[in-house]
């Protein structure tokens, strides 16, 4: 999955009340508030959400953790958000 823009997965996590800020000392890493499985989700349902279904486990070997995260049913109440407006 190519990297989503920074307000779309601030957005995601927001919506559903958890904190997100990317850590001081390197820009690639994020610190949460959220329990694993929520980080998961927030993920699984953006790309399902930019990818069509023919496409979701494109590169994706069978067994890899993308491969599992996305074989798995999607959890019932979670519904994040990943428009900016909604959660400014």
């Amino acid at each position: 999955m190519t990297s989503p823009p920074k307000r779309v997965i601030i957005s995601g996590f927001r919506s559903l009340d958890y904190r997100l800020v990317q850590t001081y000392y390197n820009s690639f890493l994020w610190k949460t508030s959220a329990p694993p499985h929520v980080v998961y989700e927030i993920l699984k349902r953006l790309k399902l959400k930019t990818y069509k279904p023919e496409d979701l486990f494109k590169n994706l070997a069978e067994g890899s953790v993308g491969h599992i995260v996305l074989s798995k049913p999607i959890l019932a109440g979670i519904e994040p958000s990943f428009d900016w407006e909604d959660v400014k």
